[in-house]
């Protein structure tokens, strides 16, 4: 559940539709992601996967032990240990990631799937008519699907693929073209105009050179 997990119940049949979103973020000064970060316990880098590392370091720092459900080979913590130490140290990380797990950052590319999910009750009568004795042993009734089965379907509610691209807001190709169109537009100012203006300086100072040449006395 901590990593956007999501719980569905008994006595229900649940249908989980995916989509798939694929994100890619890019480096700085543009952007937040690194490339080069590594998780320890995780094969890929994900926010997610970093946020339960750096939790998992600092309870062990903390309390000396670690969450039943956290990886890594360390003690795992008896359930005085997590009432007293780690509910308190995962209070104050909740509180503020940024300032606790200032080392995780975007990933460079990600892949998630936003679930929706639906529910149907399960009926007793139906359960038997299409599963009979193959699900529900004989001599139990009442609320045994209620209490104890679950139907679940996993599908993509749409084949295609949605892509989040960060880019930089201005290229430098584009940069260097607004500004000649700003400057075009308000000054009447390009590159042509720009050429003369150089050649009319070269030609003012070999004028200026050439003139005092010609006035300096002859001895």
């Amino acid at each position: 559940m901590e990593t956007r997990g999501l719980g569905v119940s008994p006595g229900f049949h649940a249908f989980a539709g995916l989509k798939r979103l694929q994100t890619v973020n890019i480096e700085p000064p543009w952007g937040k992601c690194n490339r080069s970060l590594r998780l320890d316990h995780y094969p890929q880098y994900t926010f997610s996967g970093c946020i339960i590392e750096c939790k998992l370091q600092k309870a062990v720092e903390k309390c000396g032990c670690k969450p039943l459900e956290y990886p890594g080979p360390y003690p795992v913590c008896s359930p005085r240990e997590i009432q007293e130490c780690v509910q308190e140290e995962m209070r104050i990380i909740n509180q503020d990631f940024s300032k606790h797990c200032s080392g995780c950052t975007v990933p460079c590319y990600s892949t998630n799937y936003n679930i929706q999910l639906s529910y149907v009750a399960l009926r007793n009568a139906t359960m038997h008519h299409k599963y009979g004795q193959h699900i529900i042993p004989s001599g139990y009734s009442g609320d045994y699907v209620q209490d104890n089965l679950l139907a679940l379907d996993v599908y993509y509610e749409e084949l295609n693929l949605e892509s989040m691209e960060q880019k930089k807001a201005v290229e430098e190709s584009g940069l260097l073209s607004d500004i000649g169109g700003q400057l075009g537009l308000f000054m009447g100012f390009s590159a042509l105009t720009f050429i003369e203006f150089f050649e009319y300086i070269i030609l003012k100072f070999r004028r200026l050179t050439r003139r005092r040449k010609l006035i300096e006395p002859i001895v």
